[in-house]
């Protein structure tokens, strides 16, 4: 009996590879058909899943499923296709219960043919409906089991998370949450979480930081006895130090919120600026000579160019600041006519006698004709 079983099991695998080889030979295909508990097998030339339904009669009902998919191609020398019949099955979803006509078997995709949105962390149980009065159904029964959403905000980040553990300390480790020795939460962590809980963290650190800052100049002024009132002339331009400081910074969920300066260092020294004003009064304008523009100077503002006379009136020829923009050259237009070295207030008084005569100065400009 042993060796006639193995002949036949010989026989049998000879025929079946004999009939496949011949089924490629002619651009057939070998195709298994599961159907209502049945297998059926045919060589066929056809394309899809479609055309050997048609060919085998089957025909598809509401619910119905099969796999692969109508549309799919056949594409191997063997080919299986599954039909699975439509049955009723009921999801309960939070207290709500929901009758579906489906062909598949898995819980998940049930729940999806029922029109249920389920995301991953919820739990979906399937069972078979043993009570058909109780369960107000047939068939099949899916029960899902919503996982609790839960926001967490850490460090200053907004998470917002669904879970099926029943408190804060086992969520965290289930997401791969840690927790440092300074964060600050008024949270119980073995606490029940609640569905729709807030989780807030602050999160504090400190951290040193380098910075490199500058150092603030001075402006001095030298008194020249041999220069007249109004002279003024930069011997030395400003240029401002170099400082490293090293900062602990206070931090909170990422932001700072504090500092103090741990200690700094001089890197390169701030150099002054320094000026030269002239200090010689002049008595009277008979000095002066026939130099009407030293004329003009003493009458306007006793010859002092860095005069401000507090209305208006700036520098050795006492311009106003709208006439003065006219004749400045830059960049010293931006600044007060009283602030600029004397040889540009001469330099935009001669300008404004060019344009305008000594109209500009009604009493004084009579020493310019």
């Amino acid at each position: 009996m042993a060796v006639g079983f193995v002949l036949f099991t010989v026989s049998l695998s000879h025929d079946q590879l004999t009939f496949s080889n011949k089924a490629i030979a002619d651009n057939q295909h070998m195709v298994s058909l599961f159907v209502d508990g049945q297998r059926r097998s045919i060589a066929t030339d056809a394309t899809t899943v479609g055309q050997v339904l048609d060919k085998f009669k089957v025909e598809l009902g509401r619910g119905d499923v099969v796999e692969p998919a109508v549309d799919a191609s056949i594409d191997q020398p063997t080919f299986s296709i599954n039909v699975y019949r439509a049955i009723p099955a009921t999801v309960t979803d939070e207290g709500k219960t929901i009758s579906v006509l489906t062909g598949h078997r898995a819980a998940r995709q049930i729940a999806a043919d029922a029109g249920v949105k389920l995301y991953p962390e919820d739990d979906v149980r399937l069972s078979r409906v043993e009570n058909f009065a109780e369960s107000f159904g047939v068939g099949r029964r899916v029960d899902v089991v919503r996982a609790k959403p839960i926001q967490i905000i850490l460090a200053g980040q907004i998470y917002n998370v669904r879970t099926q553990k029943t408190t804060a300390r086992e969520l965290f480790a289930e997401k791969g949450f840690s927790l440092q020795p300074k964060d600050v939460s008024d949270v119980n962590f073995d606490a029940p979480l609640q569905k729709g809980q807030r989780i807030i963290i602050n999160r504090f650190s400190q951290t040193i930081q380098n910075a490199m800052e500058e150092i603030g100049f001075d402006t001095k002024t030298i008194a020249d006895p041999n220069q007249p009132i109004g002279y003024s002339s930069s011997r030395q331009i400003g240029k401002p130090g170099k400082k490293l400081v090293h900062y602990v910074i206070n931090m909170k969920d990422g932001q700072e919120i504090g500092r103090s300066m741990l200690d700094s260092k001089v890197i390169e020294e701030p150099v002054d600026t320094i000026i030269v004003r002239g200090t010689k009064v002049v008595l009277n304008n008979s000095d002066m000579g026939n130099d009407g523009w030293a004329r003009l100077r003493f009458c306007e503002s006793g010859g002092d160019y860095t005069r401000n006379s507090g209305n208006g009136f700036y520098g050795a020829y006492q311009f106003e600041m709208a006439t003065w923009r006219g004749y400045a050259p830059a960049p010293y237009s931006s600044m007060l006519p009283s602030q600029a070295p004397p040889a540009i207030q001469d330099q935009a008084a001669q300008a404004l006698y060019q344009r305008r005569g000594a109209q500009p100065w009604p009493v004084c400009g009579r020493f310019l004709n």
